[in-house]
């Protein structure tokens, strides 16, 4: 059996890297549009990562069935 470390998919990635940057340009001048793209960012973390805790989950279940 092989395994793979869950990531970010790519897309993804590139979408909250550039989130990121946005926040940090905006910090000084306007931080109340800052807090509202961190706030964007911080949602699509939790997604991601909630998507991979029901990929672990399943991939557990599957090990848990086979040892029955």
């Amino acid at each position: 059996m092989t395994a793979e470390i869950i990531q970010l998919r790519p897309k993804r990635r590139d979408i909250i890297k550039s989130l990121i940057n946005k926040a940090e340009d905006y910090e000084l001048s306007e931080p109340e549009k800052c807090i509202e793209i961190q706030k964007r960012t911080i949602k699509m973390l939790i997604f991601e990562l909630n998507r991979s805790t029901r990929i672990a989950k399943a991939a557990l279940k599957v090990l848990a069935d086979k040892e029955d």
